[in-house]
């Protein structure tokens, strides 16, 4: 297998996984939500280590799809792959802030 062939299969495919990363991504935003409004209670120490993960997995698939050692040309989903990747990068590390400090001030 040349690196031509890895790209192309690699590149196929993230295009089937793109619609579930998106799903995935609006469903964490939606469960934050729910935690952040005190639907939902969680143990700060999990909220804690999801945040981690998720952001983990969040880099690495951007890493993954963008990398710098190839050309690109945007496609379909790309634009809501990045807007929605940023804005929960940003919206989750603030409410994970927001949400650890007001369990620390409850206890």
């Amino acid at each position: 297998m040349n690196v031509k062939t890895i790209t192309t299969k690699t590149e196929l495919t993230l295009e089937h996984i793109t619609p579930l990363f998106l799903w995935t991504l609006t469903g964490l935003h939606l469960l934050l939500i729910a935690i952040f409004a005190g639907v939902i209670y969680v143990n700060p120490t999990f909220i804690e280590n999801v945040s981690f993960m998720i952001r983990i997995f969040v880099c690495l698939f951007l890493i993954i799809r963008f990398h710098p050692f190839r050309e690109h040309e945007l496609r379909k989903y790309d634009g809501q792959i990045i807007f929605i990747a940023a804005i929960f990068l940003l919206t989750n590390e603030g409410l994970t802030t927001y949400v650890l400090n007001y369990f620390d001030k409850k206890q």
